[in-house]
């Protein structure tokens, strides 16, 4: 089976045509390194509030992969990433940004605005494309012949593992992934406070969105379909309780990405 990604393209201000428009200005495109895997460690950075309380443990990594504003946060603070990964196609996400940085690789999704690919090209940084598996027909042929389109119905976090995954990387160590409305530091587009609701696990309590509650849930399912990956959970959010705390389920293992 393949899991897609349905997307609300009225609701977000999202026109499709888009990915054409990217495709054709963006010559690099990402491809998966199925037949090489590596034990080394390496550190996948979300935008979670806990990173405020560990990101310093980050100096330690050679490989470290953002999302969101993980990629600010971290180079106001002397960590240049070596990968960032967005596919949020919203305006307001160049702004979580920051300075691109040179020698980092931007794995962006092919729906991105198309003023994310303006700041980086004029930073002249080093751009690599790649697809998301929508569920419908339609836009999956907007896709040139020949690139690799990646599964999977998640937000960039979730996503960021699967790439990671296909850069090969078995040894995912996880930072700001807290499952929560709460960032690491200015968000361009929170959600509304009256959108969460509380959910106690093991005695603590935690204001999530059902949304949020629905992501946690594929992402792990995503983890339950990759065994070969080791995972350390940084932080103390909602989702570093419940990796902690909870038994692998044994899944069929579904591709994280197709060629088109």
């Amino acid at each position: 089976m393949l899991s897609t990604t349905l997307i609300d393209w009225e609701g977000m201000g999202v026109n499709p045509q888009i990915i054409v428009e990217n495709c054709n200005r963006v010559k690099g495109r990402f491809i998966p390194q199925n037949d090489t895997v590596t034990d080394e460690p390496v550190a996948l950075v979300a935008y979670g509030a806990s990173l405020r309380a560990t990101w310093r443990e980050l100096e330690k990594f050679s490989t470290i992969f953002t999302c969101s504003g993980a990629h600010k946060f971290l180079v106001d603070r002397g960590i240049v990433p070596t990968h960032h990964v967005e596919s949020d196609p919203r305006a307001h996400k160049i702004a979580m940004l920051g300075e691109p940085q040179p020698g980092v690789e931007y794995l962006i999704a092919s729906v991105c605005n198309s003023n994310y690919f303006d700041a980086l090209e004029k930073a002249d940084a080093r751009i690599l494309l790649w697809h998301i598996l929508f569920n419908e027909d339609g836009v999956y042929e907007l896709y040139p012949k020949g690139d690799w389109v990646i599964t999977g119905g998640n937000i960039t976090g979730p996503r960021m593992i699967k790439i990671a995954r296909l850069h090969g990387y078995l040894n995912l160590h996880l930072f700001g992934f807290d499952g929560s409305g709460k960032h690491a530091g200015t968000h361009t587009n929170p959600v509304p406070l009256d959108f969460y609701n509380p959910i106690v696990i093991r005695g603590r309590e935690y204001a999530v969105t059902n949304n949020m509650l629905h992501q946690t849930k594929l992402m792990f399912e995503d983890l339950d379909r990759m065994p070969e990956v080791k995972t350390t959970w940084y932080g103390d959010g909602m989702n570093q309780d419940m990796a902690r705390n909870r038994t692998p389920k044994k899944l069929e293992r579904w591709p994280l990405a197709v060629q088109r």
